[in-house]
């Protein structure tokens, strides 16, 4: 897909953190799924400010490899993303 189709359904599950019913560390799930989808060489964080930090995954490949249910589930644990900034969670 492109990252205007992903954007799209990122916003289409905008709620989906609401139902969340998941015990356990859900940022660390997130990024875990992130790397199975397109991998990062090297940290995962590239950059914070105040209560929010950035990952350093790359949205062109991560689209590639993106369906609908990996939204739904990255959004259920936390992960927000924005195009052109990426993907990112609050603290």
């Amino acid at each position: 897909m492109t990252i205007e189709e992903m954007a799209a359904l990122f916003e289409k599950h905008d709620d989906a953190y609401l139902r969340s019913t998941e015990d356990g560390p859900r940022d660390l799930a997130a990024i875990i799924r992130l790397q199975n989808l397109a991998p990062v060489n090297g940290d995962v964080v590239s950059a914070s400010e105040h209560d929010q930090f950035w990952l350093a995954f790359d949205e062109e490949k991560v689209a590639e490899a993106i369906t609908e249910e990996d939204v739904v589930y990255l959004k259920q644990r936390g992960l927000l993303y924005e195009e052109g900034m990426g993907f990112s969670f609050f603290a």
